[in-house]
């Protein structure tokens, strides 16, 4: 049998109902377009996430560009990674914007260094430099996250 989540509850007091589980990838791709070597990146990343009883999961979908200098597309990599935590409640109880904040503040920080590993993996296996995604920072917008 699961609790109930209380509506007014924080960040800080959901983080303690919720057991990160695995991590893992779902999706590993890269595609090379050209011959040149890459002078710059782009990466874009977005957050879905799925709430149920006793389970939360967060899918990270990362997209990473490498430009050459002209700005021409050299090679495209896809890193889709879930990040799955469980609990003895029935998280779609969770308010919305807690869930959001969770996982900006918490589920992505603990993915995250599997996407950029994964990143850096493709990159090599594609005869690119090893391409290191930035890292996160605190205060700067948090990715896009949406109910799945």
């Amino acid at each position: 049998m699961t609790g109930s989540f209380p509506a007014d509850s924080t960040l800080r007091e959901l983080s303690e109902y919720l057991l990160l589980v695995s991590i893992y990838a779902i999706e590993l791709g890269g595609v090379r377009r050209s011959s040149e070597d890459a002078a710059r990146q782009e990466t874009s990343l977005s957050t879905k996430y799925h709430s149920g009883d006793q389970r939360l999961d967060f899918l990270f979908e990362a997209v990473v560009k490498a430009l050459a200098e002209t700005g021409d597309e050299v090679a495209t990599f896809t890193v889709s990674t879930v990040a799955t935590f469980s609990t003895n409640l029935d998280t779609r109880d969770v308010p919305r914007n807690l869930l959001e904040d969770y996982g900006n503040e918490i589920a992505l920080y603990a993915a995250y260094p599997y996407i950029r590993e994964s990143v850096q993996d493709l990159s090599r296996r594609l005869g690119l430099p090893s391409l290191t995604i930035p890292l996160l920072k605190r205060g700067t917008p948090p990715p896009f996250t949406q109910p799945e």
